[in-house]
């Protein structure tokens, strides 16, 4: 894709401006652009089989859930970032927390299901978050199915994949000058998430 972008962009600019050096501030300008790191994110399919898993015929039925993480500490020593994703509309909601354990993730479900109301699935990995007493019994509590992923095959819960490759390079180029500020720019992160055009669904999950 830059490959494309960058002698486009070049020539777009060259005809109504003069920028000394243009050529290699160009890849260093589309590098850094928060928009095409969202549109951009190579998955695709992988070799190997996978069961497929329905994403559901409706917005907040099924949720990927998993972390990403560690970041650099912040003050309050937050350190990983809670990554909700809606199966259907791809709408992403991102949590900062302190640590991965169970406590935290049924803090940020709880305080979610306040809004939206719970989904009838929850997809994970099989990290210690997830395959606790706690939080199964969160799920059956509030008649949530719990489905747990191949260990090993971080791919089945890619939704969720997607955010790893998208939310890491963001919050560094963002925050470069103030590693430990990264959360300052989770809102925004979000925002241009829930913006941009899914491939899947070629529409913006605010749109749904």
């Amino acid at each position: 894709m830059r490959d494309i972008l960058e002698p486009k962009t070049q020539d777009y600019v060259e005809k109504y401006f003069f920028i000394p050096g243009l050529a290699a501030k160009i890849p260093q300008v589309i590098g850094s652009c928060v928009e095409c790191l969202v549109v951009n994110a190579k998955l695709g399919k992988k070799e190997g089989l996978l069961a497929p898993i329905d994403k559901g015929d409706e917005p907040l039925g099924t949720y990927h859930v998993d972390h990403v993480g560690p970041m650099t500490a912040t003050k309050k020593q937050y350190n990983y970032i809670l990554v909700v994703v809606d199966a259907f509309s791809k709408f992403v909601w991102l949590y900062p927390t302190k640590d991965t354990g169970t406590d935290a993730v049924l803090d940020r479900l709880q305080k979610q299901s306040a809004v939206f109301g719970n989904p009838r699935r929850i997809i994970t990995d099989r990290g210690a978050a997830f395959t606790s007493r706690a939080f199964e019994q969160y799920c059956e509590e509030e008649g949530i199915q719990h489905l747990l992923i191949t260990t090993g095959v971080p791919r089945g819960n890619g939704q969720v994949e997607r955010m790893h490759k998208v939310l890491v390079p963001m919050l560094a180029k963002l925050s470069r000058e103030n590693p430990d500020r990264w959360y300052k720019y989770v809102d925004r992160i979000q925002q241009y998430i829930n913006s941009t055009s899914s491939r899947s669904t070629q529409h913006a999950p605010l749109r749904y």
